[in-house]
């Protein structure tokens, strides 16, 4: 049984009116499926703000940008051509839909554009360039 109906149950075996309990599951749920869905975005899409040292991508739904739901990828300079990716962070309802792998993909395109030497603190970005291994990273 999942955990939503285990608390459906839950909650309405504690109630007097089933049914208020039962449409306001309904609707919880019917919302909560329609915010995982986002629209289609790229690498493109990911902004980077050098004064916060943090490339970032704003998930929006209607054309209006969602309280807390920035993913961002942060890092700090070492010395003027050496950065240190160390975090990332994805809003749990859109893990899994490869929000990070866009952030990664932009930050490792600024390395080579930049032409800079990286280090990848990040456990999540030493896999995916594990994953994605680039010849002229690896060097």
């Amino acid at each position: 049984m999942k955990l939503t109906q285990k608390l459906f149950r839950i909650v309405a075996d504690q109630s007097k009116n089933f049914g208020e309990v039962k449409n306001f599951w309904k609707q919880h749920l019917t919302s909560a499926k329609m915010s995982t869905k986002t629209s289609t975005k790229t690498v493109k899409d990911v902004q980077h703000n050098k004064e916060k040292c943090e490339f970032f991508l704003q998930i929006s739904e209607g054309g209006q940008a969602l309280r807390n739901h920035k993913a961002l990828l942060s890092y700090a300079w070492v010395d003027s051509a050496h950065i240190d990716m160390y975090h990332t962070e994805v809003p749990s309802i859109y893990r899994g839909q490869g929000v990070a792998k866009l952030l990664a993909k932009a930050a490792f395109d600024f390395v080579v554009k930049e032409d800079l030497k990286m280090t990848l603190t990040c456990t999540y970005l030493q896999k995916y360039f594990r994953e994605n291994p680039l010849p002229r990273l690896s060097e």
